[in-house]
C-alpha cells in the first residue's frame, strides 16, 4: 500500500512538472508570436484602460509592446486579441503626474484611436518607465513631446455637458449641438456621449480666449469663445461654470507656449527622461489654483478633496 501511495505521489509530481514545462513553453511561443518584429520596447506591466466619460479603476496584468509606429497591449497570460492598440500619430498626449521614483511609476497615455478617446494608464518600475517614455517620444510629434515636458502640475478638467454656440449678426448667441467638453494639458476635446471624438483642438493654436453671457438671465450656462490661429475661425461653446472653464483653458494654453523645463548637468542639456523635478519645476501656485488635479493614483479628482 505504501508503495502505491509513493508511486501516486511521484506520478503526480512528475505530472505537475510536465504540465508546468508545457505551459511555460506554450507561453514562450505565445510571446514570440505576439512580439512585433520591429518592437523597440516590451514590458510586462499593470494597465488600466478607460475613457473620459467612463473612468475605470480596473487594473490588470498586460504585455505592452512599442514599435516605432504603434503601441499594442495584450493580456498577460492568455489570448491573442489586443486589449488596446494605437498608432503614433493617434497619441494626443502622455503625462506622468509625479517625478521618477525608485519603485512603481505611473503614466497616462491619451489616444484618439478609431474615432474615440482612450486613456491608457500604465504602471512600471523606474527603469522600464524611462524606456517607455523614450520610446513614446520617438513615436509622436514635437508638440506632444513639448506638452509632456511642461512644468507640473498638468492642467485637466473632466468632461462636462456643453453646447456648441454661434453668434448672429446682432450679437445674440444661439446654442447648437449638445456635446461634452474635456480639457487635457495639450488639447480641448469635443466629445459625443459615447466618447466619440467630434473635434480635437490644440491649445497652443488658441488666441483671444474670452467669455460671454447668454441673453437668457435664467440660464446657468455662459459662453467660452476663442480664435484659432490655424483655421482663422472663432469657436464657442456654452457650459456651466464657464468662467472656471475659460480660466483653465487660458492657463493650459499659456503653459503650452512656455519654454519646457530643462536642466543641465556637467555643461550638457539633460533630457528629462532621467532627471528629477526640483522645486522650480513644479508650479505650486498653479497647483493651489487648480480645481482638478491628476492624483498619485492616476485618477482625476477635485484638488480640495485630494489635498485633504
Amino acid at each position: 500500500m505504501e508503495d502505491l501511495i509513493i508511486g501516486a505521489v511521484v506520478a503526480g509530481f512528475i505530472g505537475l512538472v510536465t504540465l508546468s514545462i508545457y505551459l511555460e513553453n506554450r507561453q514562450h511561443k505565445r510571446l514570440e508570436r505576439l512580439r512585433p518584429r520591429n518592437a523597440v520596447a516590451s514590458f510586462r506591466a499593470r494597465v488600466c484602460m478607460s475613457q473620459p466619460s467612463r473612468p475605470s479603476r480596473r487594473w490588470q496584468d498586460a504585455l505592452v509592446y512599442v514599435t516605432n509606429k504603434e503601441m499594442v497591449v495584450y493580456p498577460a497570460r492568455w489570448g491573442d486579441c489586443p486589449l488596446f492598440t494605437c498608432l503614433g500619430h493617434e497619441i494626443e498626449g502622455f503625462w506622468r503626474p509625479r517625478k521618477y521614483e525608485d519603485g512603481i511609476n505611473g503614466i497616462e497615455i491619451h489616444a484618439n484611436a478609431d474615432g474615440q478617446w482612450h486613456i491608457l494608464k500604465v504602471r512600471l518600475m523606474r527603469s522600464a518607465m524611462m524606456t517607455l517614455v523614450r520610446a513614446l517620444k520617438d513615436m509622436v510629434d514635437e508638440d506632444t513631446v513639448r506638452s509632456y515636458r511642461q512644468r507640473r502640475p498638468y492642467i485637466y478638467r473632466p468632461p462636462a455637458a456643453a453646447h456648441l454656440a454661434h453668434q448672429d449678426v446682432y450679437g445674440m448667441w444661439t446654442l447648437d449641438d449638445a456635446i461634452r467638453v474635456y480639457l487635457t494639458p495639450a488639447t480641448l476635446v469635443f466629445l459625443r456621449n459615447d466618447d466619440r471624438v467630434e473635434r480635437v483642438i490644440r491649445l497652443r493654436h488658441m488666441q483671444n480666449i474670452r467669455i460671454a453671457k447668454l441673453a437668457d438671465p435664467d440660464a446657468s450656462e455662459g459662453v467660452v469663445c476663442f480664435h484659432l490661429e490655424t483655421s482663422k475661425e472663432d469657436v464657442a461653446f456654452a457650459v456651466d461654470d464657464y468662467e472656471a472653464w475659460a480660466q483653465s483653458i487660458a492657463n493650459a494654453a499659456k503653459r503650452t507656449l512656455d519654454e519646457p523645463v530643462a536642466r543641465k548637468r556637467k555643461g550638457r542639456l539633460r533630457d528629462d527622461d532621467d532627471s528629477d523635478w526640483d522645486g522650480e519645476a513644479f508650479d505650486m501656485e498653479l497647483w493651489e489654483s487648480q480645481e482638478y488635479i491628476l492624483g498619485d493614483d492616476g485618477e482625476l479628482e477635485p484638488r480640495r478633496r485630494a489635498a485633504v
